[in-house]
C-alpha cells in the first residue's frame, strides 16, 4: 500500500473505532477497506471481502469524493454497520465472502434455506 493509502485506511479504521466503539475488528476493517476502495479504486486490506464490502463496492462505486463516500459508508443504516439487505443477500450468493462475521453468516446462511 503506498503512503497516502496507508493513511487513509488508517485513519478510516480510527474513525469507525470512534463512532462505533462496540462493533468489531471485521466491521471496522471494512469499512476502511471500502472507503479506501471508493475513494481510489484500489484494494486492500487483508481480511475480506466480506459480504459487507461486496455490498458496500456495489452501493458506493469507486471514484467518489471522500465526503460522499464517508457519508454512506459510516451510515448507521449503510452496507457496512446497517442491517443486511437485500444487495448483502445477493452479494452472499454471487460473490466469494470470506472472514465474515458469525452473526453475519448466520442470518444469510438462514435465509438460503
Amino acid at each position: 500500500m503506498d503512503d497516502d493509502i496507508s493513511i487513509l485506511f488508517l485513519r478510516a479504521v480510527q474513525a469507525a473505532r470512534e463512532k462505533y466503539p462496540m462493533k468489531s475488528d471485521v466491521e471496522w476493517f471494512a469499512y476502511a477497506s471500502s472507503l479506501v476502495y471508493a475513494v481510489t479504486g484500489q484494494a486492500v486490506g487483508n481480511i475480506g471481502p466480506t459480504v459487507r464490502e461486496h455490498a458496500a463496492r456495489r452501493i458506493c462505486p469507486p471514484y467518489r469524493s471522500f465526503e460522499s463516500a464517508r457519508d454512506i459508508l459510516l451510515a448507521e443504516d449503510g452496507p457496512i454497520f446497517g442491517p443486511l439487505t437485500p444487495v448483502h443477500r445477493k452479494c452472499w450468493v454471487e460473490e466469494n465472502c470470506f472472514n465474515d462475521k458469525p452473526a453475519d453468516v448466520g442470518e444469510l446462511s438462514e435465509q438460503e434455506k
